[in-house]
């Protein structure tokens, strides 16, 4: 078994679904949480200056995608097959264009027009995500069990790390799933998973 590294700041940010994906394998990974300081001295020695970094027996990768497609392929969160593997792909790129799209409100300054972001994404772009995604759950054998295939894989950790660790970061406040309920099934299912139940009650209390 390689010695793993992932390097990140004492956020969940980028990192948690990296982390996710290690506690949920049971696979042993130096959780490395930097300083604002230390990430000073630390990035000219990190490839094109970026976290999250992962070292695989000192081989350093960096940006967040090529990680979690590198560990979703090692520790068979990546699908059965091709078809599945692609259909995963979908799902987590669709949560991660939400990201980059609603990126805009964490760099506005305006208090005012920052409020008014928050207000359109509540409003429009996160229920219209939401939306399609109940709908792609329930195509996959009713949407009782997994968003693709039969076991839990990244796109279930994409989605839970978007409606539970991503929303309340950037609009304040807890996502109601009330009005999707196979999604809020789907949430409750991967929390009550033995070892990420574990992870949740024990990780290291952080602002983000």
């Amino acid at each position: 078994m390689p010695e793993y590294t992932l390097t990140y700041f004492n956020l969940k940010g980028r990192a948690e679904p990296i982390r996710y994906m290690f506690r949920l394998a049971g696979v042993e990974f130096e959780d490395r949480r930097v300083s604002w300081a230390e990430w000073g001295k630390l990035k000219s020695n990190v490839p094109f200056g970026r976290l999250p970094m992962l070292e695989v027996d000192g081989i350093p990768i960096v940006q967040s995608y090529a990680i979690y497609r590198y560990v979703a392929g090692e520790f068979g969160f990546h699908g059965s097959n091709a078809i599945e593997g692609a259909l995963i792909d979908s799902i987590s790129e669709t949560t991660r264009e939400f990201t980059i799209n609603t990126d805009s409100i964490r760099r506005e300054k305006d208090e005012t027009k920052k409020a008014e972001l928050r207000k359109q994404v509540e409003a429009k772009y996160f229920p219209d995500l939401l939306v399609k995604l109940e709908k792609v759950l329930i195509s996959n054998k009713g949407g009782d069990g997994w968003l693709v295939g039969s076991k839990v894989s990244f796109a279930d950790i994409s989605v839970y790390n978007t409606c539970i660790d991503f929303y309340p970061q950037m609009l304040r406040k807890t996502l109601d799933l009330s009005g999707y309920p196979k999604l809020a099934a789907l949430i409750k299912r991967i929390e009550e998973l033995p070892k990420m139940a574990e992870w949740i009650r024990n990780r290291p209390a952080t602002s983000y």
